[in-house]
């Protein structure tokens, strides 16, 4: 009946925990089997759904963008604003892009789509 520290070195059981409690350091989890996502919103709040393979909800459209990088330039911006093209509840798909970049040798080009 003293008041010296005690030392477990038994394996470690699972406990019980009444009230609120915390966790510290890293603690490891892993999927296991098959996931189920699932969306809960309300009937209110709809998730926007867009059927873009029915030709009837796309535009057919074509255009070309020109950029010339100067001597000892750095970047060049290209942009198109294609709103004007699109008529309400009409969207545009991407159906075929294409880039040519001349460059003296040594240099890299870098295109980006976005």
């Amino acid at each position: 009946a003293g008041s010296a520290p005690v030392m477990v070195t038994n394996t470690p059981l699972p406990v019980s925990l009444t009230g609120t409690g915390s966790i510290s350091g890293n603690v490891n989890a892993a999927q296991s089997g098959a996931w189920n996502v699932g969306i809960n919103n309300a009937g209110t709040s709809p998730v926007p759904v867009r059927d873009m393979d029915n030709a009837a909800r796309r535009v057919s459209f074509q255009t070309s963008l020109f950029a010339l990088l100067p001597n000892g330039g750095a970047t060049v911006d290209g942009t198109l604003d294609l709103s004007a093209a699109l008529p309400s509840g009409k969207g545009f798909v991407i159906e075929h892009l294409s880039a040519q970049v001349v460059m003296p040798t040594g240099q890299k080009a870098l295109l980006f789509v976005g």
